[in-house]
């Protein structure tokens, strides 16, 4: 059994889910220790050559926030166990992180393909081939979003009273977003936009731009 101890419940479920990405066919035991002198302290079995992996307090900048500690956190951990087994994670440490979101965000920001890539790679430990995939379907939904009438979604949403306040508690999406799209200067992800389009009972299909269905 595999057996990790974590300061931190915030550490806990990268930790674990990267472990058993690494070990798929170990049984795993994690809890938490809040007088831990380690950040995370994992102890492999026994027949494993080195027995502990740490993750220690001084190993991680002492003026970081939390969300910047448990980045430091699982890059180390990852840089670690990959070393360790001479093995590698497809989509490196995005645990629970659907990775086009990424991509997106950097698509908006105007970044390019030729900078995203090396980034990506480094920052994620993503696999090349992957952060092409991320990049390309990020491409591909842009080009989709980019044809909808947000205004057609702005009048759906007062045609039944809900306010941008209202729509953004019920679906998760911010309210910065909804307020952007409907004014057409930000694209989402098609998850963000398909949960808006069900709370207001819209299809898809119903918001595209005539001059796109023109062109189909």
């Amino acid at each position: 059994m595999i057996q990790i101890i974590c300061k931190s419940e915030a550490y806990t479920y990268n930790t674990y889910h990267m472990m058993k990405a690494f070990y798929p066919s170990e049984e795993i035991s994690c809890q938490t220790e809040e007088k831990a002198s380690n950040y995370v302290t994992v102890k492999l079995p026994k027949e494993q050559k080195e027995e502990v992996l740490q993750i220690k307090e001084e190993q991680i900048c002492a003026t970081a926030d939390e969300r910047e500690k448990k980045y430091q956190i699982d890059i180390q951990l990852y840089d670690l166990l990959k070393e360790k087994t001479g093995r590698e994670l497809a989509w490196g440490i995005l645990t629970g992180v659907r990775p086009t979101k990424i991509a997106m965000q950097e698509l908006e920001t105007g970044r390019k393909e030729e900078d995203f890539i090396p980034w990506f790679t480094e920052e994620f430990r993503v696999r090349k081939d992957k952060a092409y995939l991320a990049w390309e379907i990020a491409n591909r939904e842009k080009q989709l979003l980019v044809r909808l009438d947000y205004e057609a979604l702005k009048a759906r949403r007062i045609e039944r009273d809900i306010t941008q306040k209202e729509l953004a508690a019920a679906t998760g999406v911010g309210i910065n977003t909804i307020k952007q799209l409907e004014t057409g200067r930000s694209c989402t992800e098609l998850d963000n936009l398909q949960k808006i389009c069900d709370e207001l009972d819209l299809e898809l299909d119903q918001i595209y731009h005539p001059d796109f269905h023109n062109t189909k």
